[in-house]
């Protein structure tokens, strides 16, 4: 039995003005996908219960956000903010802090509402709007290097601040090893002897990149969203099918961040629970029987959140 199983285990998420951020240095980003989510505004901000409350409101609905104090060694008071900018998409708060033994500091601090929107709502929800790869015969290129100049993300990020809905545009970068997990190779047959390996080329890059544009078919993809993935076809990546592999899969072990994702299109949405696909949402290919992943065997996370750095 010959499987093919790709593994994501890095990952970074970031708006397009950090992608020459320090910290993406030395990570081999090669795929990414460009996604959106409604442009949060800040409707309110005040004290419940000697912390700090914010009321946000993403077009649609509101969401009250309560970030968790640090400790209970002091209480908030004497609230007071100003808005930033004409949209109400950021503040800037003025409180006094009070700690046990009655000393007070005056704080002043600006809040942008897709920061707190991101880092503490239960479930972050993005849709996608494109997915490409970045490799090169060299593997050198990362995804870094390919949007620093990339023709789709400028029309999207355009689109996006011309048009009447109004969206954030944000990255997914992911970087991913293809295994080959093999236990034919000694006899002909199968055998308890399974031989592990990692292959390294651009037909491995390119299949799982057609395979997720074709699951996922988002709006600016062109290429790939028709027919099936994976198919003889396309000859991008035909000299991995001729390996003949019994299935394969696409795995999460992306150590890192703590939060909860909804990835989705019209064409379909997945749920990602703390670095793991749930069970109804598994994304592989069977060419016989599937390997279906356990999510018993991951402790890991998905993206990491590049402000936690």
């Amino acid at each position: 039995m010959k499987k093919l199983s790709y593994i994501f285990e890095t990952g970074a998420f970031l708006p397009p003005i950090e992608l020459d951020n320090s910290v993406l240095n030395g990570h081999n980003y090669h795929y990414y996908m460009i996604v959106t989510s409604p442009i949060i505004y800040i409707k309110d901000c005040y004290l419940k219960n000697d912390t700090m409350a914010f009321l946000l409101n993403d077009g649609e609905n509101d969401y009250e956000i309560i970030p968790p104090k640090s400790s209970n060694d002091y209480i908030l008071k004497n609230l007071t903010y100003t808005f930033t900018d004409q949209s109400h998409t950021s503040i800037k708060a003025k409180y006094d802090c009070i700690s046990k033994n009655k000393k007070s500091v005056t704080v002043e601090i600006e809040f942008g509402g897709m920061t707190i929107y991101h880092n503490y709502v239960e479930k972050r929800k993005f849709r996608i709007e494109y997915i490409g790869q970045s490799y090169a015969d060299d593997g050198h290129r990362t995804a870094q290097d390919r949007l620093s100049s990339h023709s789709t993300l400028q029309k999207i990020l355009s689109h996006y601040s011309c048009s009447s809905e109004k969206r954030d545009v944000l990255l997914f970068l992911l970087g991913a090893s293809a295994v080959i997990a093999d236990n034919t190779i000694a006899t002909g047959s199968k055998s308890p002897i399974i031989n592990m390996s990692e292959v390294d080329s651009p037909e491995y890059v390119n299949l799982l990149e057609a395979f997720l544009i074709n699951y996922f078919k988002p709006k600016y993809n062109s290429r790939f969203v028709s027919g099936i993935v994976p198919s003889l076809k396309h000859d991008s990546y035909t000299k991995v099918l001729n390996e003949q592999f019994e299935d394969f899969s696409v795995n999460v072990a992306i150590q890192g961040s703590v939060y909860d994702y909804v990835l989705f299109t019209d064409n379909h949405s997945i749920e990602v629970d703390k670095g793991i696909l749930k069970q109804d949402n598994r994304i592989y290919v069977s060419f016989d029987d599937a390997n279906i992943i356990d999510p018993n065997n991951y402790e890991y996370s998905f993206f990491d959140y590049i402000e936690n750095k």
